[in-house]
Formats: structure tokens, C-alpha cells, sequence
């Protein structure tokens, strides 16, 4: 066992230069792919629909579907880069899990399906993304807390594969106004139990924050606290594609997202010989007290040990 690990981490110590050195998602997928060894990526998107503060007019509704112009908005475009470069890694595996939350239904405490089965490849999963988008009613109230629960029970049944779940965001985990500095309010408390359960699992989740709430979204979020969990990752798509050169914008995005992948893949090889007694469920939440109109922006809550 030693030595197969040790081959191991070389071999993926010679791939890692390749991934964050490529040129095009071609070359994404290839260094993926020697990373992988041929091994399959199970890959989950988890997108939020909840309403963005922006969302004063229909053209400012990110998730806006425009069929007259045939424009993506920036959640197809970022499900079709990651989605093609996965998919390329290994080509006899093109299923895709597709979830949505933060709507109507789901509000902050469920997920929803976008089809009874997993999509058969990217453009099914974009089909059924711009169905979601044109039905799905959004609500105010946000946690990731149930979608990477759901990707870390997809994760505990199939521990042959490394899964990768993509959470597409515009806003941050719900953070009320009468939580007190150095408090989790009650969405943060499951993401970040969420999250850290999900270590004990072969389980990437990268957050892509969409839209131009992205400075919300790390304060609200307490991204810098999230990130000293090594299977999670955040990565500001509209920066990218405000500030790379315009030919390089969805190779830097897809790097983005991948380049924590090796490291992972080497770190959670073993893991799959893990068996937890469960995988765990969500928490109670009590009613989330309406924002007064006089509430200052809530601050970053200070660390908190016992997540780490």
C-alpha cells in the first residue's frame, strides 16, 4: 500500500505543472486526466436560485434566460466550461448531477432535482439548467448546508470515485441582522458543518460566485474560514472574466476551479476505505428575523475553533 501511494503522489507531483500551466481546456483536461490515471470524475453542480439584490428588472435576474439572442447567462456558461473540461477527462463518463436550492420550494432547507436522472453530459445539463431557470421561483433565505450534504451522500454510496461538487452562487449564506459579532447564524452553521463533514469523504466543493455581490458573498460567508478546510475552494467568476485577457478567460476560470484537484485527489486516495457509521443529516432552524431597515452590514464572525 505504501508504494502504490508513494507512485502515487509522484505521479500526480509530475501532472500538477501541466493543469496550472495549460494553455486551453483541452489542456486542462489532460493534465486532469494524468492525474486521474483514467479514473472518472463524478461531477455535481449545486445552483442557487434565490433572489439577488440586483434582481430590480428581468434583464438583471442573473438567471435570466434570454432565447432571442441566444446569450448564456453566466450560470450556463460556467456550468457548459466546467462541464465540457470534466466530461473530456474520461469520455465513456458523461453523467452529470444537477441540483437546484434557494427557491420557492427547497427555500434554505432542501435541494430539488433537475431530472429524475443524472444528465447524460454538458448539454443536457445546460438544457435542463434553462428549464429550472424559467420555472423555479426564488426565495430570500440561503444555506449551502443541504447541497453539499446531498453531494456527501452521493459521495458515501460511490467511494470508487473522486466527486466534485460545483455550488454556483450570487449571494451568501443567510447572515440575519440580530446575530451578534464572533456568532454563526444558523445557515453558516450548517454550511460549515456541512463542509467539514464532508472531509471524511473522497469530496472536492468548489463555490463559484457569480454576479457583482462577490465582496458580500466572502464577508457574509466568512470565506477566509471556509478556505482552512482543504476540500473547499472559492472562485469569483466575474472577476475572472472582468480581468483575464479575453482569450484565456475560460481557461483561467476552469484552472481556477481545478487546480486544489491534485492535491485533494492525493490527499483522499485512501479514503475510500473509510467507512463513517453515517453520513450526517441537516439541522433544525429556527425563523430568521427580518433585517431592520437601520441594521449595519454584518461583520466577518470571528473564528471559531471547534470547526477547525
Amino acid at each position: 500500500m505504501g508504494n502504490l501511494l508513494t507512485c502515487c503522489v509522484s505521479h500526480v507531483s509530475n501532472s500538477v505543472h501541466r493543469l496550472l500551466s495549460s494553455e486551453d481546456l483541452s489542456q486542462v483536461s489532460t493534465g486532469l486526466r494524468g492525474i486521474l490515471r483514467g479514473e472518472p470524475i463524478n461531477l455535481i453542480f449545486g445552483i442557487c436560485f434565490n433572489r439577488s439584490r440586483s434582481w430590480t428588472v428581468r434583464e438583471n435576474n442573473l438567471h435570466y434566460i434570454d432565447d432571442d439572442e441566444n446569450r448564456p447567462n453566466a450560470y450556463e456558461n460556467a456550468i457548459k466550461i466546467i462541464g465540457r473540461t470534466v466530461n473530456d477527462i474520461n469520455p465513456d463518463y458523461q453523467s452529470i448531477y444537477c441540483f437546484g436550492f434557494g427557491d420557492a420550494t427547497t427555500h434554505h432547507l432542501d435541494v430539488f432535482r433537475f431530472s429524475n436522472e443524472p444528465c447524460n453530459g454538458v448539454e443536457e445539463a445546460v438544457k435542463q439548467y434553462r428549464h429550472a431557470a424559467k420555472t423555479a421561483r426564488p426565495t430570500e433565505r440561503v444555506s449551502y448546508g443541504p447541497i453539499i450534504r446531498k453531494a456527501t451522500c452521493i459521495a458515501s454510496e460511490d467511494r470508487d470515485k473522486h466527486h466534485v461538487l460545483v455550488i454556483i452562487a450570487s449571494e451568501p449564506v443567510t447572515r440575519s441582522f440580530d446575530i451578534k459579532r464572533g456568532q454563526l447564524s444558523p445557515d453558516e452553521e450548517n454550511t460549515y458543518r456541512a463542509i467539514k463533514d464532508a472531509r471524511n469523504f473522497r469530496l472536492s466543493i468548489v463555490l463559484v460566485g457569480v454576479g457583482e455581490t462577490n465582496a458580500n458573498m466572502k464577508n457574509g460567508l466568512g470565506i477566509s474560514r471556509c478556505c482552512k478546510y482543504n476540500n473547499f475552494k472559492f472562485v469569483d467568476y466575474t472577476q475572472i472574466m472582468r480581468d483575464s485577457p479575453l482569450g484565456r478567460r475560460e481557461t483561467d476560470f476552469c484552472v481556477a476551479v481545478t487546480e486544489n484537484l491534485p492535491s485533494q485527489i492525493r490527499k483522499r486516495a485512501s479514503f475510500s476505505i473509510l467507512i463513517p457509521a453515517e453520513v450526517p443529516s441537516s439541522v433544525d432552524y429556527p425563523p430568521l428575523l427580518t433585517s431592520s431597515p437601520n441594521a449595519t452590514q454584518p461583520c466577518l464572525p470571528d473564528a471559531d475553533t471547534s470547526l477547525v
